[in-house]
């Protein structure tokens, strides 16, 4: 609580931590430091841009939510190349497509083995962005997984969001409305 001063700099640097200056000043000296040494500083003078600010910053802090979609799967017809965690296979897309820079996981007679991300995908000599179902192409990938002619490749794509805050539970007296069902269908 209180003004903002050249104290609290070092203490939030320290402990990466950042600094939320509500309806006060804050030096210009501390400004300049806090951005020298990638502090995160806000002045608010709104409550609620001060929660909100409270709030990204933590969600920030927490691991990312990784949300992954089966775009394809293929097979193994060769293997080319199988040095130190590189590997060059021709495979032929069965379901979905092919991109490159996605994630592969690797079976093998339906137990999972391993994983790899791929780095490149052509077809013939040409690097392609995108192969559809029926398409035989050759895909870079890095691994430390030995594949094997005919494991099965389930491509995805990865996308990591910032994860939301846990939503807290209405403090008593607070106004809140009550949680509501699942909706189902008709019951037998």
């Amino acid at each position: 609580a209180g003004s903002v001063t050249t104290a609290d700099r070092p203490l939030a640097s320290a402990a990466k931590a950042a600094i939320f200056a509500f309806s006060v000043r804050v030096p210009g000296s501390v400004v300049k430091r806090a951005e020298m040494e990638n502090v995160p500083l806000s002045t608010l003078n709104v409550i609620y841009k001060l929660v909100e600010d409270v709030e990204s910053h933590l969600s920030q802090l927490l691991e990312p939510e990784r949300i992954e979609t089966v775009i394809g799967r293929a097979n193994v017809l060769k293997l080319f190349f199988q040095g130190q965690g590189d590997l060059v296979v021709g495979a032929k897309l069965i379901e979905g497509v092919a991109r490159p820079q996605t994630h592969i996981r690797i079976f093998r007679e339906d137990h999972l083995i391993g994983e790899a991300d791929m780095t490149e995908l052509r077809q013939g000599p040409e690097k392609v962005s995108e192969l559809p179902t029926g398409t035989e192409c050759g895909m870079r990938l890095k691994t430390p997984v030995r594949t094997k002619e005919a494991d099965l490749f389930a491509l995805l794509l990865v996308d990591l969001r910032a994860r939301p805050l846990p939503q807290r539970a209405p403090s008593p007296g607070q106004r809140a409305t009550p949680p509501r069902l699942p909706a189902t269908g008709p019951r037998a």
